[in-house]
């Protein structure tokens, strides 16, 4: 997992990151520079299971840690670009008052300074939007092309749908367009989404959508378990019943047969309410 540690100048994210990382980072000049770190994640049980197994090697979870510098107001949209590949923000904020650390607004104020730097967020979503789609056009205007017509309106889609909302698809793969919805979970203008279906299937190992923690995969399979099978026959059969005692089937695939007059079950006696004629015989599924 990534995290990416952000906040104005002077909030002591870099010394979150220090303590996360126990990487070395030099004074001023440092803490306005970028830095990548990594962090293992404890685990005594590991430690015991090796006792029993004796393996000849360890390896313990680990999360990357982005200390985001170039946080100056003048660049913070530019700087923000470099969150698009993690999949947590962690945002610091300042509470404490030093007169020796002075803050950048002049002031100590947390929920402005939370405030300020979430819209700074909403806005470098928005360029990057308006970037995405200003290329689509571009490649409309070259040549008509219905899959970039449906990606420049999954696009808009997304950009209008609420922050935190996720995305479920369990009808078809290319009812989503996946390279606009990739694109959306990275940016965060999606939280997530749960796929029961993929426009490619099988996928290629390279999807991206299999390393996302933020989506959820599943196989498609829910119609051949135990309980969907016993199902599917307990209805098939109540329907030839309902057929057999001249009753129109619940699961009818053209009920506009039903409106007709001369409307007959060909397994049974004429429905209720129509006469039979062999002129008119309809049959039902």
């Amino acid at each position: 997992m990534q995290t990416g540690i952000i906040g104005l100048p002077q909030v002591g994210k870099t010394t979150l990151f220090r303590i996360l990382t126990k990487a070395q980072v030099e004074g001023k000049a440092g803490a306005s520079a970028t830095h990548v770190g990594v962090a293992k994640v404890p685990e005594p049980r590991l430690l015991e299971l090796a006792k029993l197994y004796n393996p000849k090697k360890i390896t313990y979870a680990t999360v990357n840690y982005v200390d985001l510098g170039g946080m100056q107001k003048e660049h913070m949209r530019d700087a923000l670009a470099q969150l698009r590949e993690v999949d947590v923000i962690a945002h610091v904020i300042r509470v404490f008052d030093d007169p020796s650390v002075p803050h950048s607004e002049g002031s100590i104020d947390p929920l402005r300074d939370a405030t300020n730097l979430d819209l700074e967020l909403m806005l470098a979503d928005h360029d990057q939007i308006t970037r995405r789609l200003e290329r689509v056009d571009k490649d409309l205007k070259k040549k008509h092309d219905s899959i970039l017509e449906s990606r420049a309106r999954m696009v808009r889609l997304f950009a209008r749908m609420k922050p935190g909302a996720i995305l479920i698809n369990t009808s078809r793969g290319p009812v989503v367009d996946e390279p606009a919805l990739i694109d959306a979970l990275r940016a965060g203008r999606l939280a997530g989404a749960g796929l029961d279906v993929l426009a490619t299937e099988p996928p290629a190992r390279d999807n991206p959508l299999f390393t996302m923690e933020n989506v959820v995969l599943t196989p498609h399979s829910s119609s051949t378990t135990v309980e969907a099978l016993e199902d599917l026959a307990r209805k098939v059969s109540m329907q030839i019943v309902q057929m057999l005692r001249g009753e129109w089937p619940t699961y009818l695939a053209n009920r506009a047969v039903q409106a007709q007059p001369n409307a007959r079950l060909t397994a049974g006696r004429p429905a209720a309410g129509h006469h039979e004629t062999e002129a008119g015989r309809v049959g039902a599924s």
